[in-house]
């Protein structure tokens, strides 16, 4: 006996062996079903966008929206409304960097680290001017830093 097809899973769980014309023949019967380009959250793009804008500049999180909608009739998956509100809702952008400026000759920040192990171990002194951002690099050995 040959084999012919492969088996398919159907929505709604049944299964059934067919060849690749068989399977062609259902996948269009399927997308004549359904309206090209229409999707189940089609109805309530407009409710989540109005909460969304409503709520600006707060966020309301994706989660209570599919809740919202869900009670209002949506059957779709959640997944697909996070993925609809993280297109209304913009990146934010991080607050600009603060720098501290001091004088000439006001502040010095100095640190102190070893660098290696064992016998190769060295200590570092390290020292930079917060006006310039000039910095001192001096190395030590142990039994120097001892002193």
């Amino acid at each position: 006996m040959r084999a012919f097809g492969s088996w398919r899973v159907l929505p709604g769980g049944r299964t059934i062996r067919c060849g690749d014309i068989c399977v062609r023949a259902l996948q269009q019967r399927c997308a004549k079903l359904r309206p090209s380009g229409a999707e189940k959250l089609d109805r309530f793009k407009a409710y989540t966008v109005g909460r969304v804008k409503a709520a600006a500049p707060d966020r309301i999180p994706a989660v209570v929206l599919f809740r919202e909608i869900k009670a209002r009739g949506y059957d779709g998956g959640e997944t697909r409304v996070k993925q609809f509100v993280r297109g209304l809702v913009s990146a934010p952008t991080p607050p600009p960097a603060v720098r501290f400026e001091t004088e000439p000759g006001h502040q010095m920040q100095a640190d102190w680290a070893s660098v290696g192990c064992g016998a190769d171990k060295l200590s570092v002194f390290i020292a930079t001017l917060g006006w310039s951002r000039t910095a001192y690099v001096e190395f030590a050995t142990p039994s120097a830093s001892r002193r």
